[in-house]
């Protein structure tokens, strides 16, 4: 493994140059380096036995274009690189997917999915701005039918643009679990019903609310209180909205989780639509917010703390239910 400073890419042709030393590699980690061209084109040659491969901070010029083909690779993982596009063109094996932060781009998704027929476990971790597009899953997923999808907002846009579930059912078919962090309190929730309307395997969904931005002078290259910058980090309330139908029911789902749940009506109108549609729903978590790992920012939420004000919650919730429901406020 090589490093070097995040703002000084090293160049280096260590595939082509040195194929013995890479051959029995499973594991490969890279961290702030200026790929050549032919690099990545030969780490399938290389690199025979790779299963592992984590990219971070890297990039391979410009507008560069990551194109990956390997048999044996197993889990990819992806951050804050500064490839345009990332195409995963032929990965047979692959079940582990990461991508975190990609650059900006109003005309397309930088991480089109080719051919990974095992692909399992999606993970995309992005801060949405006003330079980002707003992605339909059928964008990302490609023909990918995964079982657990991870979608992080880090606090800002929300990126995702709901579609029917006549697109997306297709595509959701093996879907179990869905896990959505650090969505902004600035949103509604109703926008994720479009998840369990398309995905009759969905076994839980998590949400994880977030209640202050992640960003601030000390930590980061920008300022918030410019002018531009609040332009481009601004959130959009308004969207996404998704009305799922009056009739449509959900057989399968069993749990419901939401962190930094709060006494509003938000939260109390989603969880009643959700019960309303998950006809064998069996238990609601309800977690308070936890400290930010970045700064420790604690926000003062609304949270049912005292016995009164926790079987008032319950109470609540069990009445839109005629069977019985178990319900957790930890």
């Amino acid at each position: 493994m090589m490093t070097c400073s995040r703002m000084e890419h090293v160049s280096w042709h260590f595939f082509y140059a040195y194929p013995r030393a890479f051959g029995g590699l499973t594991d490969l980690s890279l961290h702030s380096l200026r790929l050549g061209e032919s690099d990545m084109p030969n780490v399938p040659s290389t690199c025979e036995k790779l299963e592992y491969l984590s990219l971070e901070n890297c990039d391979a010029g410009i507008e560069s274009v990551l194109q990956t083909e390997h048999s044996q690779l197993v889990e990819l993982i992806i951050i804050f690189d500064g490839f345009e596009t990332v195409e995963l063109k032929w990965l047979p094996r692959l079940t582990h997917l990461t991508c975190q932060s990609w650059l900006p781009s109003q005309d397309q998704y930088p991480l089109p999915l080719g051919h990974v027929p095992q692909l399992w476990v999606l993970n995309l971790n992005n801060a949405g701005t006003t330079r980002n597009k707003t992605i339909k899953p059928s964008e990302f997923l490609g023909n990918a039918t995964v079982g657990e999808l991870d979608l992080n907002f880090l606090c800002e846009r929300i990126w995702i643009q709901p579609e029917g579930p006549k697109r997306l059912a297709p595509l959701l078919q093996n879907l179990r679990v869905v896990t959505l962090r650090f969505i902004h309190e600035e949103y509604d929730l109703m926008w994720t019903l479009f998840i369990l309307e398309a995905a009759p395997l969905l076994d839980e969904i998590n949400m994880q609310m977030s209640y202050h931005t992640w960003y601030s002078d000390e930590e980061d290259d920008y300022n918030q209180n410019d002018e531009s910058t609040r332009e481009i980090f601004q959130k959009a309330p308004d969207l996404p909205k998704w009305e799922t139908r009056h009739d449509f029911s959900h057989c399968n789902m069993r749990k419901l989780s939401i962190e930094g749940f709060q006494i509003e009506e938000k939260f109390t109108r989603y969880i009643d639509r959700v019960m309303e549609a998950a006809v064998n729903l069996e238990l609601v978590s309800l977690l308070e917010s936890r400290p930010c790992l970045r700064c420790e920012f604690l926000p003062s939420t609304v949270y049912p703390r005292t016995h009164k004000e926790t079987d008032l919650i319950k109470k609540q919730i069990s009445g839109w239910r005629s069977s019985p429901i178990e319900i957790e406020i930890l």
